[in-house]
């Protein structure tokens, strides 16, 4: 957790789901929103993701909540500060919801502070981008709320690769 930022989850042993709820504090002495996150523990090698086009979560929140990032370690010792790490947002409407994020939505150049990219994966940076080794090689996942003050309660049912196609939301 950064600063006075807390968390708590638990995991309903009936469906495997994951609660996680907390409140992102204030750090007082940066005078900016703390963290907070989970990751899976250790270092394992997850399936082979690079036949895919998306990250793809299954959440469903009830506060609005505007910090969510996930990461993924890959090829790497540092898991938690080398890691890829991508935005996205979900409904606070309590009901089940998919979230697809491309890997070009990664970068492994974000803030240590905010948890933004410094320098966003496009065409033109492809040095901070997944590789194909990189989603063959996937030992980490952690889900973040942060650079946002505020609380957040969420209900995470999966999270795996997947292709989407244009109609998809």
């Amino acid at each position: 957790m950064g600063g006075l930022s807390h968390s708590n989850f638990s995991i309903d042993t009936n469906s495997s789901s994951c609660f996680w709820k907390g409140t992102v504090e204030i750090v007082p002495s940066l005078s900016a929103p703390g963290f907070c996150n989970f990751e899976t523990m250790g270092l394992h090698k997850f399936a082979d993701a690079s036949p895919f086009t998306h990250l793809i979560l299954r959440m469903k929140s009830s506060i609005d909540y505007l910090g969510w990032k996930i990461s993924f370690a890959a090829d790497t010792l540092n898991p938690q500060f080398k890691s890829f790490k991508a935005d996205f947002s979900i409904l606070a409407d309590g009901n089940w919801q998919e979230v697809a994020l491309p890997w070009n939505a990664f970068s492994n150049d974000w803030s240590a502070y905010t948890g933004e990219p410094i320098t966003p994966c496009t065409a033109s940076t492809p040095q901070v981008c997944p590789t194909l080794k990189n989603l063959r090689d996937i030992s980490q996942f952690g889900f973040w709320t942060e650079g946002v003050q505020g609380d957040f309660n969420v209900q995470i049912d999966w999270v795996r690769a997947g292709n989407i196609t244009s109609g998809h939301t």
